[in-house]
C-alpha cells in the first residue's frame, strides 16, 4: 500500500530537509511504501535550490511540484495530489515534528478502519504534554460567544470548547472529533475522491475544518490516534498577532459558506466583540502590534461583505 506524504513549502525548505529524514526513517510495516511530494509555493530561487538538493540527496522518491505563484496550503495539496496513486495520503506542515512511530500508528489504524477517512495524531509540547492543537470543534455560535467573553474558561461544557482537551485524559483510545488538525492529517483515497479535495477558495486555515465537514456528510468519521504523537512548532508574539486577522477572517469565510444569514451575522458580531475586548486588553499591557491586529479584526468582522472579505483575505495573506 502506498502513502503519499504532501509537503507545502513556503520558505521553510531548512525545516522541510529535516521532516524527509523523519520520514524516512519512519518504522512503517511490510507491505507499506512512501513517497513525499513537495508543493513550493515560494515562488524563489534558493528555495527550490533547497528543495532540489533534498531531492538529490533522499534516500525516499520526492517529487518536486513548483508553483508560479503563492497559490494557499488547500490549492497547493490538491496540486500535489492531482492525478496522484496512493491509498492513503497525509498532509505534514513543514515544522512538524513525528516521532519515529507517528506514521506507522496513524496507518495500522486507518487501514482497519477505512469507513473512518481522516486521521490525526496527538500533538505534544516538547514535554511530550498534550497541547490540544490537534483536532477542531466545529466553529459555532456557542463556541465563538464563550471565546469572545472569555466563559469557555469558566464553562468546561464541551459546546463551549473549540478543542478536545477533555478527550485526552484518555490518551489510549481513538475518539472521534469534528476536525483533524491540518498540521499532520491523514486521508484516504476514498475520502479524497468523495469530497474532490480542498476548497479552492480557502486560501489559509479553515480549509481542514471545510473539509471534515463534507466528510461528515458523506458518512466518513474524522478520528483521533492518541498514541500516535508529534510536535507543531509555536509562532511568535509577533507573528501570532499577525496571523489572527488570517485565521478569524478564514473562519468567517467558513461560516458565510455553510450558514445562514442571521447565523453569520451573529457570528461576526461574536468576534467583533471578542477582537475589541482583546485590543483594549493588549493596549493597557503595552502590546501594540497585537492591538492593532485585534482592532483591525473587529472592524473587519463587522464592515466586509463576502466579495471585500476575500480580497482582504488576498492583502492579508500576501503581507
Amino acid at each position: 500500500m502506498t502513502l503519499l506524504v504532501v509537503i507545502v513549502n513556503y520558505f521553510s525548505a531548512n525545516l522541510i530537509e529535516k521532516l524527509v529524514q523523519q520520514i524516512n526513517t519512519q518504522d512503517l510495516d511490510e507491505g507499506f511504501n512512501a513517497r513525499v511530494v513537495c508543493v513550493d509555493n515560494s515562488v524563489n530561487k534558493d528555495q527550490r535550490l533547497a528543495l532540489k538538493k533534498i531531492k538529490d540527496t533522499s534516500s525516499i522518491r520526492v517529487n518536486l511540484i513548483f508553483s508560479s505563484c503563492n497559490v494557499g496550503f488547500g490549492n497547493a495539496i490538491n496540486a500535489g495530489l492531482h492525478n496522484q496513486s496512493f491509498d492513503f495520503a497525509c498532509f505534514i506542515n513543514p515544522d512538524v515534528t513525528l516521532q519515529p512511530d507517528t506514521l506507522s500508528l496513524l496507518l495500522d489504524h486507518a487501514s482497519s478502519n477505512p469507513h473512518q477517512g481522516i486521521w490525526g495524531g496527538l500533538t505534544v509540547d516538547r514535554h511530550f504534554q498534550a497541547d490540544y492543537r490537534h483536532a477542531w470543534r466545529e466553529p459555532s455560535l456557542t463556541n465563538t460567544f464563550a471565546w469572545a467573553t472569555g466563559l469557555k474558561k469558566f464553562i468546561r461544557s464541551p459546546n463551549w470548547q473549540n478543542s478536545y482537551q477533555h478527550h485526552v485524559s484518555n490518551q489510549a483510545q481513538p475518539y472521534y472529533v469534528d476536525c483533524v488538525s491540518g498540521c499532520c492529517l491523514m486521508i484516504s483515497n476514498s475520502a479524497w475522491q468523495a469530497t474532490q479535495g480542498f476548497d479552492p477558495d480557502f486560501f489559509l486555515y479553515s480549509e481542514e475544518i471545510d473539509l471534515c465537514r463534507r466528510a461528515r456528510a458523506l458518512g466518513y468519521q474524522p478520528t483521533v490516534i492518541p498514541r500516535a504523537k508529534l510536535t507543531h512548532s509555536t509562532h511568535s508574539n509577533e507573528e501570532s498577532a499577525h496571523r489572527v486577522v488570517i485565521i478569524f477572517l478564514a473562519k468567517i469565510q467558513y461560516i458565510d459558506k455553510h450558514h445562514g444569514q442571521l447565523y453569520t451575522l451573529l457570528f461576526r458580531f461574536f468576534i467583533a466583540i471578542g477582537s475589541f475586548i482583546r485590543a483594549g486588553k493588549t493596549l493597557i499591557l503595552g502590546q501594540l502590534n497585537s492591538s492593532r491586529e485585534w482592532s483591525r479584526l473587529s472592524i473587519l468582522s463587522l464592515g466586509l461583505t463576502k466579495n471585500q472579505l476575500s480580497r482582504e483575505k488576498s492583502q492579508t495573506e500576501s503581507e
